[in-house]
């Protein structure tokens, strides 16, 4: 689990996972330098847990490679990379281990995901990656009830980074998280890049997760989402190949950009000029290809 500034969501996950398993489990914490927060207070709040402690925030990829670098010198069989802010059932770690069981060609598995503020709607069932009419991806039956899903588990090109459950024997195939895109897209390009290498990722219909996200409040984006995400589509884009940014440029300006910006104008029309000037600057800095950590007027972490 990466923990930043949430230790009462990653605690109450820890405390979970205890409690829903007698199988022979380490959890690993890495805290991304949370802010007012110890290495001596995380392990008080979280004994028998093993805490690493990043010397500051360095996003989802290279807080995730400590984790991994250091299980995969324990001899584990699989790890478990799960965000603090999801909400794991009792039997999920059961289902996992049966469906690795029952696949052993599969190396990544992954549930169907629904948003703690919409729990009769799927977020995530899997994600795809297309070249076909420019570049696109997204997740698959996003929107729809679980009453659409498929009944048998399914190979998709990749999973979201929020719940992920990997064969240790295909880490050295996937390598390190990419981390230059510092938040949304890294383990899109982690697992395109594993799956050229043969690495192969599965949906299991029957496993439902919730995800209490954290990227917006009030009804709006949050700007650093706003800012990764845009940036990030464009950098990730641009490895696929895409030999013409524009087509992807319109679809962002288009779609995504204009849906936030109408959302912010809409519940929070103050804060609207500063919204254009960080999508606007995120769209430039994705053509230029800008890289990592930034530092924006309104955008901090």
């Amino acid at each position: 689990m990466l923990c930043y500034d949430s230790l009462d969501d990653t605690r109450q996950l820890v405390s979970t996972l205890r409690a829903s398993t007698s199988r022979d489990v380490d959890i690993y914490v890495v805290d991304n330098d949370s802010p007012g927060l110890g290495v001596a207070e995380l392990s008080t709040a979280l004994p028998d847990v093993t805490v690493l402690r990043a010397k500051e925030n360095l996003g989802y990829a290279a807080g995730n490679n400590i984790g991994l670098s250091r299980i995969a010198a324990q001899g584990h069989e699989f790890v478990w990379i799960l965000n603090p802010d999801m909400e794991a059932d009792a039997a999920a770690l059961d289902r996992l281990l049966s469906a690795a069981e029952q696949f052993p060609h599969i190396d990544v598995f992954g549930p169907v995901i629904f948003r703690g503020t919409n729990r009769d709607r799927i977020a995530t069932a899997g994600s795809f990656v297309s070249l076909q009419d420019g570049f696109a991806t997204g997740h698959l039956l996003a929107g729809r009830t679980a009453s659409d899903l498929p009944t048998a588990p399914y190979e998709v090109d990749c999973l979201t980074g929020a719940a992920l459950f990997i064969r240790c024997s295909a880490l050295p195939r996937l390598g390190p998280i990419p981390e230059h895109y510092f938040l949304y897209f890294e383990e899109t390009h982690w697992l395109i890049a594993g799956r050229r290498k043969g690495v192969r990722c599965m949906v299991l219909p029957d496993l439902h997760l919730v995800h209490h996200k954290a990227s917006g409040a009030g009804g709006i984006p949050a700007r650093h989402f706003l800012y990764y995400y845009v940036r990030n589509f464009l950098l990730f884009a641009n490895w696929m190949g895409v030999q013409n940014p524009y087509p992807s440029l319109s679809r962002l300006r288009h779609g995504f950009v204009a849906d936030a910006l109408n959302k912010v104008a809409e519940r929070a029309p103050l804060e609207l000029p500063l919204y254009e000037y960080i999508a606007e600057q995120a769209l430039q800095d994705g053509l230029a290809g800008r890289e990592g950590k930034v530092a924006l007027p309104g955008l901090s972490l």
